[in-house]
């Protein structure tokens, strides 16, 4: 049986050949740092934007609004989340309920709609949550936060519409 051993040629580069090598590699380095600059840029953005919600709005656990309303309303409230009626966000290790969705023991009129047409968009938890805190384009770039109270049918519409261009 004849064996054949296959070897890697060894390769002589130019020293332009290197040096264009040598540059390339710094060009990745480059763009690999600036990447991990701009992921650290949104980062830092986004927990922003989580902890003004959370100032601005506060939020609730099950157990916050068992405490303030009673079993009752805490499971109703509950099944309406997991119905895709209400939005919880991460807060640590627990799911709470933005402030900003109820009005004492009731959901806020034309969050249950909105809500369910965010998730539809594939929209859930923080990022849902900052959707109502940004301004909107379909909502006359106000937020959809403070529409809320003055017509809640445009805010449902405006989520049922996020995923078109804005006019």
């Amino acid at each position: 049986m004849n064996a054949f051993v296959l070897s890697k040629p060894s390769v002589r580069l130019s020293p332009d050949d290197e040096r264009d090598v040598l540059d390339r590699k710094a060009s990745s380095d480059a763009a690999r740092d600036a990447t991990r600059q701009a992921n650290q840029w949104h980062e830092d953005q986004a927990a922003r934007l989580r902890e003004t919600l959370l100032t601005d709005f506060d939020a609730y656990s099950y157990d916050d609004l068992m405490g303030a309303f009673g079993a009752t309303v805490a499971e109703r409230l509950f099944r309406a989340w997991s119905q895709q009626r209400l939005i919880t966000v991460a807060v640590g290790n627990t799911g709470r309920f933005p402030g900003f969705q109820l009005r004492g023991p009731e959901i806020v009129p034309g969050i249950a709609e909105s809500v369910e047409a965010l998730a539809a968009s594939g929209l859930h938890g923080w990022p849902a949550a900052l959707w109502f805190t940004a301004s909107n384009g379909w909502l006359a770039d106000r937020r959809p936060v403070d529409v809320l109270q003055l017509d809640p049918a445009s805010v449902a519409d405006a989520a049922r519409r996020r995923l078109e261009p804005a006019d």
